[in-house]
């Protein structure tokens, strides 16, 4: 009985029973992704949609471009982190500062990088 309603439902989603789909026979790729802030009080709601586990992205880096003088870096960017809601993967993202953080990021092996840009 079971084994009919898989059948059907792969009939309906336009399956073969039996076929692999594209993804079981070439994998999901996956992309490495990069993010440049203005400092770590910048805040983007697409920020947060770009780790989970939905997509086939995996955040990487983030640069911080103008980090305050006298702010505790490793404060904010925790602040930070769980602002964007991604405090579990915070360990695994690689936080750089500055321009030459930026370097550092360009010449990476990730695969895309998204600008967030300060309003005004």
């Amino acid at each position: 009985m079971k084994e009919m309603a898989k059948i059907k439902e792969l009939e309906f989603m336009g399956r073969k029973p039996g076929l692999p789909s594209w993804d079981e026979l070439k994998g999901t790729p996956h992309f490495k992704i990069g993010i440049v802030i203005d400092s770590s009080s910048t805040n983007d709601r697409h920020i947060s949609a770009i780790a989970k586990p939905a997509t086939p992205c995996s955040l990487a880096s983030v640069v911080v471009l103008n980090p305050e003088e006298d702010e505790d870096r490793a404060k904010s960017m925790k602040k930070w982190f769980k602002s964007n809601r991604m405090q579990s993967d915070a360990s695994k993202i690689n936080v750089m500062w500055g321009q030459e953080g930026l370097q550092e990021l360009l010449k990476s092996d990730i695969n895309a990088v998204y600008i967030i840009v300060p309003p005004g």
